[in-house]
Order: structure tokens, then C-alpha cells, then sequence
């Protein structure tokens, strides 16, 4: 478990003090190199686009040092918050971590090794204009089509699976209401999923492409190949928690009856076969993969129902969905009046 030691101790939201509009979070503040450079960067971009804000910065031992030499060179005015923790935190910890200290209506999402020009953030904002959500993309179409086949395999399974189309999910420079990341980031998914995870959970979604400036939103972390297949077994293991969670009996049995279909098919033909005496059941080791596949299916298929009874009994009073808006038809009064 993490530790954590705030810069400042009166983060709680009330009533007479509902906070700033928009909240800076920084989730990998550890990668920043020159963390006054870094800061002077996100607050002069700010400064030409959007109000005053809090910045939250997470990282592990040292980061309220270096949050207070950043301090000291833009000056006190700048609502800086450090979140230290014991040790350094995971991306995805790191922003949940933030959430539950931030108090902006909007949460501004940044990486922690380039900071965002003014041209960035007027995108950003531009794009999330009448919408819910907006993810940056350092890549347009063009060249995310000339990209690595890695990069465009991932992102094609995200569409397949998640029916949401996105040039680069790499990208950490996010901008959204804050609902969108309660309801995201609070399941824990990686940082590239959020987009797609908040596209299913019926948000607006869009994507935006950010101005190139040099290399300040053109820079790339590098991914090794390894990191592109742990992305990948982490986008099979959202799609099914967030399609079969509730449902567990459907995915088990999405495995379990094919297997239970070719096992009986198996037996019933040499079944048949000894009945009619075409051939013996003696030393068939095909007898012995049909009883296999039968006994594996049922087994598969029984390990779906008592999910189901786990989450009938567990979770039967969790909502799967937020309703939006409710219409009403306009109907007149009994006496003829307006209601």
C-alpha cells in the first residue's frame, strides 16, 4: 500500500469553497527531468488559454522538494500540489491518487516529460467543446497509417473490440469533465484505454490532433515490444471484464459449449459406429478426447454459473449505467392550462 504525504492538508471540496474549474494532473511527474522548466512551461501555457488552475504533481520520494524548487521559480501565486508517496507510484495509481484530491469540474491530464504549449491546450479546449471528452493525438491520419504495424494493430483491436476508432491512445494529454475520469480511471485500466473505456461507458468522446511545436507535442516515450504486448493482454482482459462482468455465465459458456459440441459429436459417432459394429471402442484414444472435451466443457460452463451466483448474490445492486437525460412529452394540464 502507498503512503502519501500532501503539500497541502485542505484538498476536501465544500460548499463554501467549491475549488478551482480546472485541475492540472501530472501522474508521472518521477519521468520530469527539470521539474522548474517543466512547471514554467504548463503555467505559461495556461496563462494564454485557460483560467487559473490547481496543478496536481504525483511521484514518489523527492517530488515536494523538487514541487518547492518549481515554486520557488514561478512564485507562490501558482497553486501547486505535491502528492509523494513512498514509493513510485504506477501510472494508474498515480491519477487515482490525484482524482480524490482534485477539485476542478475539468481534469487537465499531462505527461511528465513534455510540457504542452499554448497552441496545445487552445486545441484541446477547442475539441472538447460541446463534447464530454477529449484525448489529444500527436499523429494525423496520414502518419498514423505510415505508423509501426505494432502501433496500428493495437489500435485497430481497440476498434474492433471497442467499436471506437483512435489514431494514437499513446498520448497523455487529455482534457474531460470529471465524471468521465470517475467513471474511468477508478477501474484502474492503463492510461491507453481510458478514451475507449470512457467511449463505452456512452460519453462523448472525441479526438483531437494537437499543433506539432518542435518536439514539445510531437515527442514519443519509446514502447519496447514487450510493452506493446502487455498492452494487449490488458485490452483482452478490459474487453471481457467490461463486457462479461455482470454476464460471466456468457463467456464461459462461449468456451465451455463448443467444447461440450465436439466431445458429444465425437462419442455419438463412435456410438453409432459400435452399434452398427463398423469398428471397436477398444484402444480409440478418439473415445478418450470426445469424453475429454465433454467433461472440460462441463466443467468450463459450471465455473460460469457460480460467477454468476457471485455476482447475484455480490454485486446484484451495481448500476451498469448512468442515465444522461430524461424526456418528458409535453402534455397538456386536465383544465386546459399549462403544467
Amino acid at each position: 500500500m502507498l503512503r502519501v504525504a500532501s503539500s497541502q492538508s485542505d484538498m476536501a471540496r465544500t460548499e463554501t469553497d467549491p475549488g478551482p474549474r480546472l485541475s492540472v494532473v501530472v501522474p508521472t511527474f518521477d519521468i520530469c527531468t527539470d521539474a522548474a522548466a517543466f512547471v514554467k512551461g504548463i503555467v505559461s501555457a495556461l496563462e494564454r488559454v485557460a483560467e487559473p488552475a490547481e496543478i496536481i504533481l504525483v511521484g514518489g520520494t523527492g517530488t515536494r522538494d523538487r514541487v518547492a524548487g518549481a515554486r520557488a521559480a514561478v512564485g507562490e501565486d501558482v497553486p501547486l500540489v505535491a502528492l509523494e508517496t513512498s514509493v513510485a507510484p504506477g501510472e494508474e495509481e498515480a491519477l487515482k491518487l490525484a482524482l480524490g484530491r482534485a477539485r476542478g469540474e475539468l481534469i487537465l491530464t499531462l505527461p511528465g516529460w513534455r510540457a504542452p504549449t499554448s497552441e496545445t491546450l487552445s486545441a484541446l479546449f477547442a475539441g472538447l467543446d460541446g463534447h464530454d471528452f477529449v484525448t489529444g493525438s500527436t499523429l494525423t491520419p496520414e502518419q498514423a497509417e505510415a505508423s509501426s504495424w505494432r502501433r496500428r494493430l493495437f489500435h485497430w483491436s481497440v476498434g474492433k473490440l471497442f467499436g471506437a476508432r483512435f489514431s494514437d491512445l499513446f498520448c497523455r494529454i487529455r482534457l474531460g469533465h470529471r465524471e468521465v475520469f470517475d467513471e474511468t480511471a477508478v477501474l484502474g485500466v492503463r492510461q491507453h484505454f481510458i478514451p475507449a473505456v470512457a467511449d463505452w461507458r456512452g460519453f462523448d468522446v472525441v479526438e483531437t490532433v494537437l499543433p506539432s511545436q518542435g518536439q514539445a507535442t510531437g515527442y514519443h516515450r519509446p514502447i519496447s515490444l514487450t510493452g506493446h504486448f502487455r498492452a494487449m493482454v490488458d485490452l483482452l482482459m478490459l474487453y471481457v471484464v467490461l463486457k462479461f462482468l455482470h454476464r460471466p455465465l456468457r463467456f464461459f459458456s462461449a468456451i465451455g459449449a463448443p467444447l461440450v459440441l465436439i466431445g458429444g459429436a465425437i462419442t455419438t459417432y463412435l456410438v453409432i459406429a459400435r452399434a452398427l459394429q463398423l469398428t471397436s471402442l477398444v484402444d480409440r484414444p478418439l473415445l478418450t478426447f470426445g469424453v475429454l472435451f465433454i467433461v472440460l466443457g462441463v466443467q468450463i460452463i459450471a465455473i460460469g454459473l457460480i460467477g454468476e451466483i457471485i455476482v447475484y448474490t455480490s454485486n446484484r445492486r451495481a448500476k451498469t449505467y448512468e442515465v444522461k437525460e430524461v424526456l418528458t412529452a409535453g402534455k397538456p394540464a386536465p383544465d386546459g392550462t399549462e403544467g
